[in-house]
């Protein structure tokens, strides 16, 4: 079983940082369908740590592509996952990333 959930891991691995490359070129609607499926592959091992990842790499092309509130949605997420395990270096990510890519509310 330990193998398996290795192997599991890899290809969740794997998967998101096929995202990354198409981040990297630009094709931001392809990044978002391999984060979405490493997300779902990460909340199938119930990794809460690359569960968190992905949502706030999702944040991050969200915003990208001006749909805030998505984005919005996907940093609370990465924010509330990174607060329950105490992870605070990642919260502090989280909060940057948010400052960096949301517009600003008055």
């Amino acid at each position: 079983i330990a193998r398996d959930n290795h192997h599991q891991r890899s290809i969740a691995s794997l998967t998101g940082n096929l995202g990354n490359s198409y981040r990297l070129k630009q094709a931001y609607t392809q990044a978002i369908e391999y984060y979405l499926a490493a997300l779902k592959m990460a909340q199938a091992m119930d990794d809460k740590y690359n569960i968190a990842h992905w949502h706030n790499n999702l944040g991050v092309m969200y915003a990208t592509i001006r749909q805030y509130d998505t984005a919005r949605y996907q940093y609370e997420l990465a924010l509330a996952q990174y607060q329950a395990l105490h992870i605070e270096r990642m919260v502090q990510a989280v909060i940057v990333n948010m400052e960096l890519t949301l517009p600003q509310v008055d």
